[in-house]
């Protein structure tokens, strides 16, 4: 009996499916594609440079934290030291991979900017690249907290006085950075970290970052090449010398400087434009709206430096130690000016707590006695005559403490004052001690009529 070959037909071990010709499973070869492919999308390759590994999101995404026209920077972890760092990833241009000189300038920079050490500019770890030249990187430290732009965005433009706060930590920084003869080049909002203050007095703490485009002013007049390959830096808040071929040095960076304070202030750049012309056509042709930090109430001494900052020659701009100066000056004038409003309020308070004592004297004497009055911040004192007043201490609620002899000051003012109103028994600064911090002036009252 013959028996066909064709009604032989083996089958999987496995699944129990049909094999080919060849002895192969579809089905299982099939499955084990499918597979291969899930385990991948679920660990995908780990993006590595140097010692620094990127952090991914839940999504396998990869975590950015800022992106420019110079490159990416990512949240990366230090595998050496198990940190977390700022890892900045630049892009070389295909022209210029493998280059020596320009991995010698990348180089160059990066070591100028780990040099300088300062509380307002975050600090450059380390500096590397890839093994194929395609791209350059160097990690800094990780600021916590929002940038300048993120806050202004969110909660709109900020007041003079935390401007001005702002814009010395950063002078700062500049002074520190010129002292090394280095340049930022690209100071924008965007580069401006806010963090909160350890200290007492400061609302919070200013960082620079991204300082890895800086360029040694002593390699400017020798080298030109970055500013010939392509423009370096951010047009709404570039100086008009950063769209030239020239040199530049910190009074680009004061120039930057003064259009992010515009941005804080306003919301707004002090010139517009579609693209890099229009922002230079601007720069040249069109005036300072100056009506704009007006209309934001920013002080006039202020709007003076301002303008100054932003003049389109150089020459005409402060010097680093000048704007330090100035901004502590303006910062005073706008602290002065806030106190003035306070010694006014309270110049309106110390005025009706005398005439309402000088209503109640006098009316005491046409209708005989009255009951005590009580105003506010004061208490009365059944072992005087009726006719007495008590000024409580006032409380410090601001976290400068010279305000709390200032309110110790107000006190006595108004106790003196009071002093000199006739038939008036005005109740000892001593006495009044033991009720500071207390604000039910009604319990305070009942509790010395019962004494």
């Amino acid at each position: 009996m013959e028996i066909s070959v064709a009604s032989v037909v083996a089958s999987c071990s496995v699944c129990g499916e049909p094999l080919t010709a060849k002895g192969d499973c579809v089905a299982c070869l099939l499955r084990t594609g499918l597979d291969e492919s899930v385990v991948e999308e679920k660990a995908p390759a780990s993006l590595v440079f140097g010692d620094f590994e990127i952090v991914r999101h839940e999504d396998g995404s990869f975590c950015e934290l800022g992106r420019g026209a110079m490159g990416v920077t990512y949240l990366a972890r230090d595998n050496v030291l198990h940190r977390k760092v700022a890892l900045k990833v630049i892009d070389v241009p295909a022209a210029a991979r493998g280059s020596q000189r320009v991995r010698e300038r990348f180089l160059r920079e990066a070591r100028a900017a780990a040099a300088l050490r300062h509380p307002n500019v975050a600090a450059v770890f380390q500096f590397g690249a890839s093994p194929d030249g395609s791209r350059c990187y160097y990690a800094m430290e990780l600021v916590e907290g929002e940038t300048l732009e993120d806050r202004v965005r969110r909660d709109g433009p900020l007041k003079a006085k935390l401007v001005l706060e702002i814009a010395i930590q950063i002078s700062r920084a500049l002074t520190a950075a010129a002292a090394h003869s280095l340049i930022h080049r690209d100071l924008k909002p965007a580069n401006m970290m806010l963090t909160k203050s350890d200290a007492d007095t400061v609302e919070l703490e200013v960082k620079v970052i991204d300082f890895g485009l800086a360029k040694a002013i002593a390699d400017a007049g020798r080298e030109m090449d970055q500013t010939h390959e392509g423009f370096v830096g951010t047009p709404s808040f570039a100086s008009p010398e950063q769209f030239e071929s020239g040199p530049v040095d910190v009074r680009s960076d004061i120039y930057s400087l003064g259009a992010t304070l515009w941005f804080a202030l306003t919301g707004k750049t002090p010139f517009g434009g579609r693209n890099i012309e229009g922002i230079r056509h601007a720069q040249k042709s069109d005036a300072l709206p100056i009506e704009q930090l007006k209309t934001a109430r920013v002080p006039s001494r202020m709007r003076s430096l301002l303008k100054s900052m932003l003049a389109i020659e150089p020459a005409a701009r402060p010097g680093v130690k000048d704007l330090a100066a100035e901004l502590r000056r303006c910062s005073a004038q706008a602290n002065a000016g806030g106190i003035r409003g306070i010694r006014s309020a309270l110049a309106g308070a110390v005025s009706l707590i005398l005439a309402v004592s000088v209503f109640f004297a006098l009316h005491s004497r046409e209708t005989g006695p009255r009951p005590v009055a009580t105003v506010e911040n004061s208490v009365s004192n059944p072992a005087v005559p009726e006719k007495s007043i008590a000024v409580l201490p006032f409380e410090n609620l601001s976290n400068d403490r010279e305000d709390a002899s200032f309110a110790d000051g107000v006190q006595d003012d108004i106790l003196t004052k009071l002093a000199a109103v006739s038939d008036l028994k005005v109740i000892s600064r001593t006495s009044v001690m033991q009720y500071r911090g207390d604000r039910n002036t009604r319990q305070i009252g009942d509790g010395r009529q019962r004494t």
